[in-house]
């Protein structure tokens, strides 16, 4: 009786470990592709802000808006910026 559950509990082990050496495989391409977006995103946080920075400025200086009604352009930069940065924080 104790062989037959020794054997049942190595066969399970092997199971596992095959497994996870299969899933680990997986991620590591999952993470690299990831690292790729992630670069990629944070590559484009330079032309958001500046884009953003040049509406506000047309805005204000042609329109005659304040700071106040450009809060929409402001926050959507932010979220676009900090976005890329959580992304690799949390990666």
């Amino acid at each position: 009786m104790l062989s037959l559950l020794k054997n049942k509990y190595v066969g399970l082990m092997a199971a596992f470990l095959f497994s996870l050496s299969a899933e680990a495989n997986g991620l590591v391409k999952t993470k690299t592709l990831l690292q790729k977006v992630f670069d990629e995103a944070h590559s484009l946080v330079g032309i958001v802000v500046a884009l953003a920075a040049l509406i506000i400025g047309f805005r204000v200086l042609f329109r005659g808006e304040t700071l106040r009604d450009c809060w929409g352009v402001i926050i959507g930069a932010s979220l676009i910026a900090s976005a890329a940065e959580i992304g690799k924080w949390l990666a």
